[in-house]
């Protein structure tokens, strides 16, 4: 049963993904159809060659194609997911705020053990590298002994990764080790919203929520009108042109 206020964040999100997620994705990929705009850096090698690798072919249509789907489905839409789903926690999950402390993304009140929590957020089972495992336990380290410097009781396990989507058993290596190693807790998926809302099913309420919003998509036919549009570009054209003479 989910109560009266965690509805209100279900509702919230419904609403969060249809106006922040879906209409500046669509947003963005109008963008890619002004003519000749400086939305692309072509690689003059790497594009041709992808354009054969997908159709088999170097067309205008092909390099387009390529160029536009790396645009729209890569690694941009991502970055903005998991950057406004942070945003979207800290401003409408009350447990939590927007950290003031440096290299911690929110602090929240754990809705399990009831103490704070100062947290790095990041959006799924495999987002970090090997160098970022430095690079977090030495945003912890500096966060903890700030904390006992202003006289906070603080142990290691408040500090934790909370990974917003996903499940447990598909978590990288890297986040394994910064949890096996370092001893910082990863609150993984359904974990995780636990931690925020008290409820252990929030987690699966919030992805039935995201499937009714994906079922009200289809962007193809505006992709494909945008990859027209590219392929008649001059850069585009010119680049085409001089490895097929």
């Amino acid at each position: 049963m989910t109560s009266v206020s965690n509805q209100k964040i279900l509702d919230e999100f419904e609403r969060f993904f249809e106006e922040k997620i879906i209409s500046s994705h669509i947003e963005n990929t109008e963008k890619l159809q002004v003519p000749n705009n400086d939305e692309f850096n072509i690689n003059p090698l790497l594009a041709p060659y992808l354009s054969a690798y997908l159709t088999g072919e170097v067309t205008d249509k092909g390099v387009a194609r390529i160029l536009v789907l790396a645009r729209v489905l890569a690694t941009s839409i991502t970055t903005s997911f998991g950057s406004r789903l942070q945003r979207f926690i800290s401003d409408h999950i009350s447990p939590a705020f927007p950290s003031m402390v440096s290299g911690m993304d929110v602090e929240f009140t754990d809705q399990v053990d009831g103490r704070k929590k100062w947290a790095q957020l990041k959006l799924g089972v495999s987002t970090i590298n090997k160098g970022d495992v430095k690079t977090i336990d030495d945003d912890f380290q500096t966060a903890r002994r700030l904390a006992q410097q202003n006289g906070m009781q603080v142990g290691i396990s408040d500090f934790v990764i909370g990974v917003m989507a996903g499940d447990e058993s598909r978590l990288s290596a890297n986040y394994k080790t910064l949890r096996d190693s370092h001893n910082y807790p990863v609150f993984v998926g359904s974990d995780f919203w636990l931690r925020l809302t008290g409820e252990a099913d929030f987690y699966e309420r919030l992805v039935k929520v995201l499937k009714g919003s994906i079922a009200k998509v289809d962007g193809s036919e505006l992709v494909e009108d945008t990859i027209s549009i590219v392929a008649n570009r001059d850069d585009v054209k010119q680049l085409v042109t001089e490895l097929t003479d």
